[in-house]
């Protein structure tokens, strides 16, 4: 499995060498879809999830974000943040309960947003008291995908921030109506209409950087979680993120084997500013020799060479050249903070 994963194509391609994952679960409630569909639009979202993980990592500093691996389950879990339901469903929280999962309660869970299946709405506002979790979201399906990301990639970047993945239960669920808060105080736009007198316990900060059901302003969404914590957080927001040191996120590459074990030691990042950076290397070799030769170059080897490496900032992810490289896996990359 993690053979394939490393070889195949996909536009979050740094997820492909990254073993730096937590899981988070997903209920799809729909008498509409198969099981096949079902996790076929679970894969849709981990997808394009991974994507905007990806493109996150390249503008927010001094952190990683882990890359959110979304599990599809049919029934209550410690995890579980979604529960996709139609408009009309009596289904409460209780129903997806068994026996042996019938101890978590939902205020053991950090948050959950409910999905209601309606078309053509864009609209998020306070839970029921059928699923009384933080919101409950009322979205077209082609919407859904939009807004599962928007929520994952919010609890992506949450647990980038070491005072903050570290809260309890109590402190994290408080922490999720203070953004809401905030985005109320700063007037903030949102790609999905906010009741105001039925309004929501939860807000993702992806909401207000989403340009369409496609498209996130990353840009904008890093620049919103920095003036939030520098605002709500500021004797916090300036301090180094609670990261193990670089030789140690090496750990964390799918292709660890194959490196020198000078890249797992301590002396040989000392010689790197405290910064963002890819460790890149290649990963197999091109059919034409002009791409073989650009790239022999970029490493500054004498001669092409599968498993070359070199360290470059994270600004070179936006050259084109290099992008498309790593996008199409002749070199593989890997984000480390110094």
């Amino acid at each position: 499995m993690s053979e394939k994963l490393r070889n195949e194509q996909r536009n979050g391609f740094m997820r492909n060498f990254s073993k730096f994952i937590i899981e988070r679960y997903i209920i799809v409630d729909d008498e509409n879809l198969d099981d096949n569909e079902k996790d076929l639009f679970v894969s849709e979202i981990n997808e394009a999830l991974w994507t905007a993980i990806q493109e996150t990592n390249m503008y927010a500093r001094n952190r990683i974000l882990p890359f959110v691996v979304v599990r599809r389950v049919v029934e209550v879990k410690d995890e579980l943040r979604i529960i996709i339901n139609d408009i009309d469903s009596e289904h409460s929280f209780g129903s997806y309960q068994n026996e042996e999962h019938a101890k978590i309660n939902i205020e053991q869970l950090s948050h959950l947003i409910n999905f209601k299946t309606i078309s053509p709405r864009r609209q998020i506002q306070v839970s029921d008291h059928l699923i009384p979790g933080n919101a409950k979201m009322i979205v077209s399906r082609s919407n859904q995908v939009a807004a599962a990301v928007d929520i994952f990639l919010d609890i992506a970047m949450f647990n980038s921030i070491g005072f903050l993945k570290n809260l309890d239960i109590e402190r994290k669920r408080e922490f999720s109506k203070i953004k809401y808060k905030f985005a109320k105080e700063q007037n903030l736009s949102s790609y999905y209409k906010c009741c105001e007198n039925t309004p929501p316990s939860y807000w993702s900060f992806a909401f207000s950087a989403r340009t369409d059901s496609k498209n996130i302003d990353y840009f904008k969404y890093v620049s919103l979680w920095d003036v939030f914590l520098k605002t709500k957080y500021p004797k916090k927001a300036y301090d180094k993120v609670a990261l193990i040191p670089p030789y140690k996120q090496m750990d964390f590459h799918r292709d660890k084997d194959n490196f020198e074990k000078i890249y797992f030691t301590e002396e040989y990042w000392k010689q790197f500013e405290h910064d963002d950076y890819l460790i890149i290397r290649i990963n197999r070799e091109p059919n034409d020799n002009e791409r073989k030769l650009l790239i022999t170059n970029l490493f500054g080897i004498p001669k092409f060479h599968i498993g070359a490496v070199k360290v470059i900032h994270t600004k070179d992810y936006f050259m084109p050249f290099i992008y498309k490289q790593m996008q199409e896996l002749y070199i593989s990359a890997f984000k480390i903070v110094v």
